[in-house]
C-alpha cells in the first residue's frame, strides 16, 4: 500500500512539473503583431519598399526583426512579447527618427499609424578636377 502511494505522488509531482514547464514555454512563445505604414513627410505619398525594423533587449542581447513595406508603403511583423520596442525605418536618402513603443496590457497588436520619412541626403558639391 505505501508503495501505491509513493508510485501516485511521484508521478503527480512529475505531470505538475511537465504541465507547469509547457505553461511557462507557451507563455514565453506570445506574439504580439506591430503594423503600420510607411509614408514620405514631403509629399504624403506612401514609401513601397522602406526598410522597417523592430528591436528590443533580452539578455544583454539585441534581438533585431525586420521587413520591407508593401507597394502600399504598409507592414506587419509578429514579434515575441515584450515590454518595449524601438522602431525604426529607412529608405534610400530617407530616414525615420527611432521610436518607442509598449504594449498594454492584453495587447495582441499595435497599430503605428503612418510613420513619416524625411529627408537625409547631404547634398555634394560639383567639384572640378584637372588630371596632370
Amino acid at each position: 500500500m505505501v508503495k501505491g502511494n509513493y508510485f501516485t505522488f511521484i508521478t503527480t509531482v512529475l505531470i505538475t512539473i511537465l504541465l507547469s514547464t509547457n505553461y511557462t514555454f507557451a507563455q514565453n512563445n506570445q506574439k504580439i503583431t506591430i503594423s503600420g505604414c510607411v509614408a514620405d513627410k514631403q509629399d504624403n505619398k506612401p514609401v513601397a519598399f522602406a526598410t522597417v525594423s523592430i528591436s528590443f533587449i533580452e539578455n544583454n542581447k539585441e534581438e533585431l526583426y525586420g521587413q520591407v513595406t508593401d507597394q502600399n508603403g504598409c507592414f506587419k511583423i509578429a514579434v515575441p512579447l515584450k515590454s518595449k520596442y524601438t522602431i525604426d525605418a529607412n529608405f534610400v536618402g530617407k530616414k525615420f527618427d527611432k521610436m518607442t513603443v509598449s504594449p498594454q496590457a492584453g495587447d495582441k497588436s499595435i497599430k503605428l499609424g503612418t510613420i513619416y520619412l524625411r529627408s537625409c541626403l547631404n547634398l555634394i558639391e560639383k567639384q572640378s578636377y584637372i588630371r596632370h
